[in-house]
């Protein structure tokens, strides 16, 4: 039996099984990770909305949810807890130096001294972004054990009382590809998946000072890059428009 909520149908598994005429071993162990899974009235049973269910039918890529990555200052996190009950929880911490290729994109310091914060994120007890921030070892030294206790959140604030280092200035590099074995494992996938990554420079305004890194691994039928700007192609000044008589 279907429900309607909020003007979107949604099917209980007993109806996602026989819309796909799936077994329920194929559905458990390939489908099911691909659904967002949804509770309504308190209830454990999930529900699956049905055109997410037909594009599957169909083989089309499914988008779960299109969380806008936008900038320095645009805050997924915070618009993933609203809208899906994000939770973010701390992996580890230690004191290494930047990954190789961080290095060679960014001209960072090979054997400079971060620490390096672990985190990971997870809705629906499924992991969407698992993620690395970097942070100089002389900026947050005095603060390396509340960090491996989890008693210390807002470190770019800390930074800034401490040392009055403000980030004025970052630099974003994108790109994808497939998951790796690793991550297939941690993001919990029944195959191979594109991911995002998202690897950030952040700098005082002068560019000076480095300091933090970030580099996220975004699972990709999660998250959309959007970007908004100003276009200058194809317009004309005043000047260019003139006739020769105006000119005279």
């Amino acid at each position: 039996m279907s429900k309607i909520v909020d003007g979107e149908e949604y099917l209980e598994t007993e109806e996602v099984m026989e819309e796909l005429a799936a077994s329920k071993k194929l559905f458990y162990t390939s489908i099911k990770p691909n659904l967002q899974a949804y509770r309504f009235e308190g209830k454990k049973k999930p529900w699956y909305r049905k055109r997410d269910v037909l594009a599957l039918k169909a083989g089309k890529p499914l988008r779960k949810a299109s969380i806008a990555i936008t900038g320095m200052f645009g805050s997924w996190t915070a618009f993933a807890r609203a809208q899906y009950g994000a939770e973010t929880e701390l992996r580890s911490i230690e004191v290494t130096t930047l990954p190789e290729d961080a290095v060679e994109r960014f001209h960072l310091p090979a054997d400079q001294q971060f620490v390096k914060r672990s985190r990971l994120s997870r809705i629906d007890r499924t992991v969407i972004c698992a993620w690395d921030t970097y942070y100089p070892v002389e900026l947050v030294r005095d603060i390396i054990e509340p960090l491996k206790q989890g008693t210390v959140d807002h470190i770019v604030e800390y930074i800034r009382e401490k040392h009055g280092l403000v980030v004025g200035r970052a630099k974003d590099i994108y790109s994808a590809r497939m998951t790796t074995l690793d991550e297939q494992n941690l993001f919990q996938l029944p195959a191979d998946e594109p991911v995002l990554i998202l690897q950030r420079a952040s700098y005082t305004r002068d560019k000076q000072t480095l300091i933090l890194f970030s580099d996220m691994v975004l699972l990709g039928n999660w998250f959309v890059h959007q970007h908004e700007y100003d276009v200058s192609i194809g317009q004309r000044t005043r000047t260019s428009l003139l006739t020769s008589e105006e000119v005279l």
